[in-house]
């Protein structure tokens, strides 16, 4: 990718204004295996501050919050800040909700996201600080925060302005920690499922995550420490099916190509679907976790 084709010259402060209900519903949330190995080694809960960089709708933030650390939510889309801030208005499904729950299972342990988990019955999240920042200037003190964490996002960042903003607010006992979502195309219905997207998408989807992080490896201010992988799926019916591909940014919300979506993967939910009338959307979730050197 050249740098003009590179994602952040790709209009991301505004291009998912349009996907922000589908996003909020239908993402899905992270295993949280993921969020401890995240938190590991770190002081108690209560003694974190972490700064979320491109929060979107919060997914990500109210597991951390859920842990009991402070989260400030740095997004830079009034959308989706406000999503994130008013996820009960959305109607979004609670958490205790089961029966209207999308699910997603890791490997050798089950992770069930329910989709929003904000609901007049659940946690308010006080502990979770919405802002309005970007990446590359997040408005945050110097040394403020113990934690950065970006979820599925830092490829939508300038890199060498967005690591030195880091290093900036960053404590110097502090930890980065970047996650990104793939599709785990061994999977058969998950390949088709890319397939499909990337086709409706014209051939433009932000894929090869681990050369999206390359810049934080050769950056030298920072110590690149460790990588893993967590493999889970996503359980979804066709409404959810769709509900998701249409939160997809690079697809267009014309109304002939969203009803061919519509249609497409009505056909590929009729070809896999199960007895229950679910499909398992594959996914393979890397994080990436460094440190500032001293």
């Amino acid at each position: 990718m050249t740098h003009s084709e590179a994602l952040y010259n790709l209009n991301p402060l505004n291009r998912f204004t349009d996907k922000v209900e589908n996003y909020a519903k239908y993402r899905p949330t992270y295993p949280e295996e993921l969020i401890d190995k995240i938190l590991e080694g770190l002081a108690s809960p209560p003694q974190i501050v972490v700064a979320d960089i491109g929060a979107g709708t919060g997914i990500a933030a109210r597991q951390l919050a859920e842990r009991g650390v402070r989260v400030i939510a740095i997004e830079p889309n009034a959308a989706m800040r406000n999503a994130g801030k008013n996820a009960i208005s959305l109607n979004i499904e609670s958490k205790s909700t089961e029966s209207e729950s999308t699910k997603l299972k890791s490997t050798g342990s089950t992770h069930i996201d329910r989709t929003c988990r904000v609901s007049a019955k659940s946690t308010s999240y006080f502990n979770v600080e919405w802002k309005d920042g970007t990446a590359e200037t997040t408005n945050l003190p110097d040394t403020s925060v113990d934690l950065i964490t970006s979820f599925q996002a830092f490829h939508w960042f300038k890199p060498k302005p967005t690591l030195l903003e880091f290093s900036r607010v960053l404590k110097s006992s502090g930890r980065l920690a970047l996650v990104f979502n793939d599709l785990n195309r061994d999977d058969n219905f998950t390949k088709e499922y890319h397939k499909l997207i990337l086709t409706t998408a014209n051939n433009r989807l932000a894929t090869d995550f681990n050369a999206k992080v390359q810049p934080l490896r050769e950056n030298p201010k920072w110590y690149y420490l460790q990588d893993h992988i967590f493999a889970y799926q996503q359980e979804l019916d066709l409404a959810k099916l769709i509900g998701l591909a249409k939160s997809v940014s690079f697809i267009s919300s014309e109304e002939t190509i969203q009803k061919q979506l519509v249609a497409d993967l009505e056909d590929l939910y009729r070809s896999f679907a199960n007895e229950d009338g679910f499909v398992n959307l594959q996914y393979c979730a890397s994080l990436h976790i460094a440190e500032l050197i001293p």
